[in-house]
């Protein structure tokens, strides 16, 4: 069963090696989607995503009575974009990154503010004693073997410095208008860019037939009471529409 910590006095003596010993096994996971074990599976995503989910359920009726809160999820580059061999550590990111946009639209109007911070390589653990693997599977020897090469011989040279993004995390809590989705590190801009920019383009050359699938009497959406509420409310989060 996944157990979740919630440790207090943790800046120094038992409590802070506590926290170091608890953080040593959060992990990522590398392989070939189809070579996880069910359990993998659910590690992932309990750890990953249903932790914070139930975290963030928890404090928030406190927040909610006293008009005020700061959120933020630690979520990654990888709920951002899709990459070879941590396809169900991306999942959960990504739904991460969702619940935390779908959340922020909710309490965002009663004071509190949620924002997904994305980090990209950075100079912890996370691709190193603290990186699991799938079982090999044949065929996946470009691709999936290749990135789990590269995580176990070391090879990975994240850029990130975790003391710079802690700093900014700090300032984030206090600024008045945090952004719902901040990324770190200027590699994970290049990717997250690339991926937008990639997604852009796959819309657009599919746009026609994106929309043949309006029912014959489908009128105008923004111009009905619904689409008016779903596209064009504005956010005084800093951004210009819900969803």
């Amino acid at each position: 069963m996944t157990k979740i910590w919630f440790i207090t006095g943790s800046s120094r003596g038992l409590g802070r090696s506590l926290t170091e010993a608890v953080l040593a096994t959060g992990f990522g996971i590398t392989g070939a989607t189809e070579a996880y074990t069910e359990e993998q599976v659910r590690s992932q995503l309990e750890t990953n995503l249903y932790a914070p989910i139930a975290i963030t359920r928890a404090v928030l009726p406190y927040m909610r009575k006293q008009g005020s809160g700061r959120i933020l999820q630690i979520s990654s580059v990888g709920g951002r974009r899709g990459s070879t061999g941590v396809s169900i550590y991306q999942a959960a990111k990504f739904g991460l990154g969702g619940f935390t946009e779908a959340l922020n639209n909710e309490v965002n109007p009663l004071g509190i503010f949620v924002t997904s911070v994305e980090p990209g390589g950075f100079r912890t653990d996370w691709a190193g004693s603290s990186m699991t693997y799938a079982r090999k599977v044949e065929g996946y020897e470009e691709t999936t073997d290749k990135r789990a090469e590269l995580f176990a011989t070391g090879k990975f040279q994240p850029l990130g410095d975790p003391d710079k993004a802690a700093k900014v995390m700090i300032e984030l809590a206090n600024h008045p208008k945090p952004p719902v989705h901040l990324v770190l590190g200027s590699e994970a801009i290049k990717m997250v860019q690339q991926a937008d920019a990639q997604r852009t383009a796959e819309m657009e050359a599919w746009m026609s037939v994106s929309t043949s699938t309006d029912h014959d009497d489908a009128g105008d959406f923004m111009a009905t009471e619904q689409g008016r509420f779903f596209l064009n409310k504005k956010s005084t989060h800093g951004n210009s529409k819900k969803y």
